[in-house]
């Protein structure tokens, strides 16, 4: 589902809304984040456990930053939060690349040539990877 289509202007949207305005407020980010995962996997059925992973990765890491009195400590929880989401997003948009290019040198040496994993890349995986790791740096 786009943002362009009538499904979501004339069903979704005003759906969502309404539901979000006639919740109490202490349901309305439960809502919203129903309504997001139930979005995303319109268009993207396989990986909305890696968007939850995500999720729960950058609210885990945040807890953690939030909890700890040491910088070292918080220093080291967000460290862990970045490379976190860089090995998420790296796993799906950067294998096949790596790959190719390890394969290059391998075959230069005269050794064995790994198989190019085929790879179907998450629709915005950029966007709430680097969105998730903004939230982490502002708490």
């Amino acid at each position: 589902m786009l943002f362009t289509e009538p499904l979501f202007l004339f069903l979704f949207l005003p759906l969502v809304l309404g539901l979000y305005f006639c919740s109490p407020k202490s349901w309305r980010n439960y809502l919203l984040l129903t309504a997001s995962l139930l979005f995303y996997a319109w268009g993207e059925k396989l990986y909305v456990a890696l968007l939850l992973v995500s999720i729960l990765l950058n609210y885990a890491g945040a807890l953690m930053i939030d909890a700890s009195a040491q910088p070292r400590r918080r220093r080291l929880f967000v460290v862990l939060s970045v490379a976190g989401n860089l090995l998420l997003l790296c796993a799906f948009k950067y294998t096949s690349f790596l790959v190719t290019n390890l394969n290059y040198l391998l075959a230069g040496i005269g050794l064995r040539t790994l198989a190019v994993p085929v790879t179907h890349l998450p629709i915005g995986i950029s966007f709430f990877t680097f969105m998730g790791m903004s939230y982490v740096f502002d708490v």
